[in-house]
């Protein structure tokens, strides 16, 4: 029998910010032209920035709203909206999994009423996502300018949303950075479509809780992967799955607001940073981890150690070896396959 899915009374919807202003919240169905009028919104506008939260989050949760304010207090010339799908992303996890529409083809939001089957009712979220993406292009926002911003499970959203978008607008997104994208289902490529580096024209990702029994994944998917800490769990100052799962869109906000602040060496393996085969010398690439990323350098995996809390940048400090607590649990063999005996539903309450 089919997982059982509550219809939401309410469609998703998104969350507009200006600076310096209050919120604008609209219905996703009307958002493109409610979207064009708004005074904070522009087509016009260097780079359209659309946050995709993850499994249970809700649009008033500090953390996303510090990095929406991060965007808007320090650049001025970016259009910032937030997808608020928080009546599809809630409990059961696989509920939400469903939801994100990578079970049954596109079809019509799902009506409100009684609990329904997946097939009938899924809310189809990353396809009413594409569609609004491919009216707002058709009505002149230009696909190279639109960056894709998913946390956790929100990154698997938005891949397969740009994937759709491009597709039907036959040009990808200029990017999509993938905040520890959720790993629990998401294990291997198939049957459900993760974040993919064929999503977007630059993928970036930064995994924070990719231990052996860690809530995000552990593979490599974008462009250029990330790894602060080894993508262990814990990280510095973190006790638990959850506090280092978060970190990753933690270090994305102190990136936004200081782009250079987290510099990152291409590495393979922790073994080799550990080791100090990695330590920045010449023709050793150091890139930024963050928003200052760009597809200027070589694809691969960089690696950086952060501090136990805020600021957690280091700077050219972070390039170099130390040992981190709990990095133990981290596999070198590049296994992506949940672990036995592992009741990852108990650990992953929300994102």
């Amino acid at each position: 029998m089919a997982p059982q899915l509550l219809a939401p009374s309410a469609p998703s919807r998104l969350v507009t910010g200006r600076p310096g202003g209050s919120n604008a919240t609209l219905a996703i169905g009307r958002a493109q032209d409610e979207l064009l009028a708004h005074p904070a919104f522009d087509v016009r506008k260097n780079l359209t920035v659309l946050f995709v939260p993850g499994f249970t989050v809700k649009p008033d949760n500090e953390a996303v709203a510090a990095n929406m304010k991060a965007f808007l207090s320090r650049h001025s010339s970016v259009n910032c909206v937030q997808l608020d799908w928080s009546d599809y992303s809630g409990h059961p996890y696989i509920r939400a999994v469903y939801n994100l529409g990578q079970v049954t083809p596109a079809a019509a939001p799902a009506p409100s009423g009684p609990p329904c089957t997946s097939a009938v009712a899924a809310a189809q979220v990353a396809s009413e996502v594409s569609r609004w993406l491919e009216a707002l292009v058709r009505a002149g926002l230009r696909p190279d300018r639109v960056w894709l911003v998913g946390q956790s499970l929100g990154a698997h959203l938005g891949g397969k949303a740009a994937a759709e978008a491009a597709a039907a607008v036959r040009s990808k997104l200029a990017r999509i950075t993938g905040l520890d994208p959720a790993g629990p289902l998401f294990w291997s490529a198939k049957p459900l479509p993760r974040l993919s580096r064929d999503n977007a024209g630059f993928v970036d990702v930064i995994h924070s809780d990719a231990g052996w029994k860690g809530l995000g994944l552990r593979a490599t998917v974008g462009h250029l992967d990330f790894w602060p800490n080894y993508g262990a769990r814990h990280q510095p100052g973190c006790h638990d799955v959850r506090c280092s799962h978060s970190r990753a869109l933690e270090y994305f906000t102190e990136s936004v607001l200081s782009p250079a602040a987290f510099p990152a060496v291409r590495c393979d393996t922790p073994a080799d940073f550990r080791r100090g085969r990695c330590a920045p010398a010449a023709g050793v690439d150091v890139v930024p981890m963050g928003f200052a990323a760009a597809p200027s350098v070589p694809e691969g995996s960089f690696l950086l150690r952060t501090g136990h809390a805020r600021p957690y940048a280091l700077g050219e400090a972070g390039l170099w070896p130390a040992k981190v607590d709990g990095d133990d649990d981290v596999r070198e063999d590049g296994a992506s396959t949940p672990p036995p005996r592992w009741d990852w539903e108990a650990e992953y309450t929300s994102d």
